[in-house]
Order: structure tokens, then sequence, then C-alpha cells
């Protein structure tokens, strides 16, 4: 009954603020997890079933998401801009910014290996993938050194190689294989995956929408080629870190086919952490607070001496161990229910600006709608949109975009002109 109210709930809601007219951000994210509460309670995995304490925190959550996407008015804009009204692009810049960027993405890689050796105590090529994604995922990121942040780039190459590709000339497409063989030096699979989702979500905003049927067809078939290469992967490096027998840790036999249950506890394991600790009155992050908003706390860190939380969080049993509590628990945990309102209603509005400001071709907000997006994408595990990695990120994106486009003199002095020249027409009418 809990999961039947939440899901009315969640639906009252969105009648009540959300549009009805076009797909939205906010429409896509509340359907993914209305999908989410409904698979966690249907699927018949053994998982701990979603508490009324996790119930109110979700559906507190997403209520102040739509609230502060829909506070923004969404102008309708029936197409994006074509290739030929895109701003004009330096081609020496872009050339540079993308030795840079390749640069700065090399040295993270290099620089997050050798953080890794150094907590090892032993070179980082006699690692198998398994001891490597231990060491990586203890600690904080500061364990491995501030040089390994720039990895974290690797969405950014991926889109910038996007936007020379559309823009500029296919070759630039060449950056992206080299962008997917540094994020899979690491066993971790959450970078590839967000280079992935980073990549389509700017895509799309860039692409001409014509509303051709061909264009639908390859779109679908786009979506669903990325969707199964990602599943693949998933599964592929999941079996070379030995997370995908599940089964014989608890979980009830079902028919689910083994190849997607790994991918369904990912996804719904965060609801039933959220609800075990909500049941036994556990405290995962023992008191800590700001992992949330990490950023803020490790800049307030510099010039005071308010502790830096620990990003990572105890596990709990969902019957199998488990340490992430959704988006929506992450908050919880540091600032209570009026936290989870406030934090999600801010999360919203600035998805909606973002959003509004993308869909007028602006570059710069084509790169962080992608970055943004393909983030809060996974809220069902954590809240990663505060996270240093993240910002720095968005901020390099920015600058970088900003820097190759130039302002388009001629152009901007013919409409002058052009407007010039129909005053004085209007001037000699009227005399």
């Amino acid at each position: 009954m809990t999961t039947f109210f939440l899901v009315c709930f969640i639906l009252l809601s969105y009648l009540l603020f959300g549009s009805h007219k076009h797909i939205t951000p906010a429409s896509i994210w509340t359907a993914g997890w209305l999908v989410l509460i409904i698979l966690h309670a249907i699927l018949p995995l053994g998982l701990t079933p979603l508490s009324d304490g996790a119930a109110v925190i979700t559906g507190v959550g997403v209520t102040a998401f739509l609230i502060g996407y829909y506070f923004v008015k969404q102008p309708e804009v029936r197409s994006a801009p074509s290739t030929r009204q895109a701003p004009d692009i330096s081609h020496s810049r872009y050339a540079i910014g993308s030795g840079i960027l390749c640069l700065l993405l090399l040295y993270g890689l290099l620089s997050f290996q050798a953080g890794i050796s150094a907590k090892a105590g032993m070179a980082y090529s006699s690692l198998d993938q398994v001891a490597i994604r231990r060491l990586q995922a203890r600690g904080s990121d500061r364990s491995t050194g501030f040089g390994s942040i720039f990895i974290a780039i690797a969405p950014l190459v991926a889109c910038w190689s996007i936007y020379g590709g559309l823009r500029i000339k296919k070759y630039w497409f060449s950056l992206l294989p080299f962008v997917f063989f540094v994020t899979l030096r690491s066993p971790s699979r959450t970078l590839t995956i967000s280079v992935i989702m980073a990549g389509i979500v700017f895509y799309l905003y860039l692409r001409p929408r014509e509303q051709q049927f061909t264009n639908k067809l390859r779109l679908a078939f786009l979506l669903s080629s990325v969707g199964g290469t990602v599943l693949i992967y998933f599964q592929f490096v999941g079996n070379a870190l030995h997370k995908t027998n599940l089964t014989s840790k608890g979980l009830t036999p079902s028919w689910i086919p083994n190849y997607l249950i790994t991918p369904f506890i990912y996804e719904l394991g965060g609801l039933s952490a959220l609800s075990t600790t909500q049941i036994f009155g556990i405290d995962p992050v023992m008191g800590e607070q700001g992992r949330s908003v990490y950023i803020f706390y490790r800049f307030l860190a510099v010039f005071s001496n308010i502790k830096t939380p620990d990003t990572v969080a105890d596990f709990v049993p969902i019957p199998l161990p488990f340490n992430v509590y959704t988006g929506f628990g992450d908050v919880w945990f540091d600032f209570g229910s009026l936290g989870v309102g406030i934090v999600f209603a801010a999360v919203g509005f600035i998805v909606a600006v973002v959003h509004r400001k993308a869909r007028t071709g602006d570059i710069k907000f084509v790169w962080l709608a992608a970055t943004i997006l393909s983030v809060i994408s996974g809220t069902p595990l954590t809240l990663r949109l505060f996270n240093v990695d993240v910002v720095v990120m968005a901020i390099i994106g920015i600058i970088a975009f900003q820097v190759v486009i130039v302002k388009n003199v001629k152009s901007r002095k013919s409409v002058a002109w052009h407007r010039t020249g129909i005053a004085l027409e209007s001037r000699q009418h009227a005399g």
C-alpha cells in the first residue's frame, strides 16, 4: 500500500504542477522514478520493501523537483538552431582547446593510476580490476590526489568531440575513441556510462529537430543501440569485478534473466537501502553532514575548521550489502525532510533554467544541460550534482566553449545596415 500511495502522490503532483503539452526533462525524470518505484514493488527479487519513511522522503523530493522546475516558465521552441544559424567557431582555438583538454584528461588518468599505486604500494599494472576498484572506492576524492580529478572531464572531451564533428569537420569525432580508452582504464563503470549519457544528451540538443519519420527511426535506433551497449558493458565489467553473482547473497530466485538482475539491483537497491535505514534507525553516515552538497563543505573547510565529509557511507543489508541511498536519502541524512524539499526544488529550478537556455542553441547551456541531466539520471543511486569533479568539469566546459566562439562581426554589421536602411525608407515614406 505504501508504494501505491506514493505512486498516486507523485502522479497527482505532476498533474498539479506539470506541463502536458511537451516532453520535458522533468516529465522524463518523473516517469523514470515512477517506473522504478513500480518495478521495486512487483519484481520478485526479495529486496527490502519500500518503508513509510522512505516513501515520504521520495515523495517530498520528486514533488519539490516538479515545483522548482515548473516555477520557471518554459517558452515553446519549435526547432533548434541549424548548423547555418550556429555561432562562428574559431577553428584554430578549437584545435588548441582539443589539445589542452586531451592533455588534461591524460594527466588525470596518470594521476589516478599513480594515486592507486601509492595506496596499494605496488605498480598499477600489477593490480587486477577487483583490487583497483576496491582501492578506488576507499576514501574521498582526495585519496588519489587532486590531479586525478581531471579524469572526470571525460564527458566534456566527448561532448567537445561531438561539437567539433557536427559544427566543424567530421574527423573531430576521432577524439571519442581516446575518451573511451581513458575511461575504460578505470574499473569504475560510472565514468564510462556518464560519457555515454552526456554525449547522447548533448547530441540531442544540437541535432536539427526535423520531425521526419526517418529521423525518428534513426533516433529510436540510436537510443536502443546505446542502451544495449551500456547494458552489455555494465555486465561485462561486473563479471570482471565478480559483482554479478548476486543470487547467492540472499536474493529470492526468480524468472528474471541473470543478465538483468544486476542492473535492477543497482537501480532499485537505493530505495531498499533507504528503507532499511528507516525501519531499523540506522545512520550509515555516522552523523557526518555535507555529502549531498560536498563542494560547499570542501570550500568552507579551506577557510574554517569545518570537517570535509567522507563521501563513502556504510553498508546496510537489503539483504545483500548496499551503501547508496538515492539522492533523496543523501540529502535527508544531511538536512532532513525540509532539506530534501529545498535542495530538490533548487535542482528542479536549475534544470529548468539550463534547459530553457539550451533550447535556444547557446552552446554553454547545451553543455550544462548535458552535464546536469546525465548526473541527475543517477539519483536512484546518489546525488553527485554538487561533487567537486562534476562542478570542476562544468566550469572547465563553460570556459572552453566560450573561448572557441567568435563574434560574427560581418553579420552584425549587415544587420545594422539593414535596420538603418529600413529606418531611412520609413522616414522617406513618412515625408
